[in-house]
């Protein structure tokens, strides 16, 4: 079962996140800073990251980075997501070698795509998974990615 990393300072949006996630069949790990999931990347390397930009400690930028200068997680695929997304941040997010950079509040159809574009032992169970990631994905429930 892939793990993610899941990195966000608000206790809603985590939850409102990483519940479909376990619910699609992912092993979803929290942290609400930035110091905290660099000390967890220390002892796991996670199948994905998902990082805020904006994080009480640090920024998302400032952990990307930390995460693509250390040798055991430089390969991690890591999306960040962001309130503003504006050509400039767009920028940063890709040099700084994000996989990906998604507007916030996160749509779950659109994280769901793209958790599988980087996550390459998910496709491998494409079948079984990719049906309910779209069983997931159509769920109507207030306060799930503001659906």
């Amino acid at each position: 079962m892939p793990t993610i990393l899941l990195i966000e300072a608000s206790d809603m949006t985590c939850s409102s996140t990483s519940t479909p996630l376990e619910k699609a069949g992912f092993d979803v790990i929290e942290s609400r800073n930035g110091s905290y999931a660099l000390q967890v990347l220390k002892n796991l390397k996670p199948d994905l990251v998902i990082c805020n930009t904006q994080l009480p400690d640090m920024s998302g930028y400032e952990v990307l980075t930390i995460l693509r200068n250390t040798p055991s997680t430089h390969r991690v695929p890591c999306i960040l997501c962001s309130t503003s997304i504006s050509y400039a941040e767009c920028r940063k997010a890709m040099q700084l070698g994000a996989n990906d950079l998604l507007q916030d509040p996160i749509q779950l159809e659109e994280l769901l795509e793209a958790i599988l574009l980087q996550i390459t032992e998910f496709k491998t169970i494409a079948p079984t998974g990719f049906a309910s990631l779209r069983e997931i994905a159509t769920l109507k429930r207030p306060g799930i990615f503001g659906v």
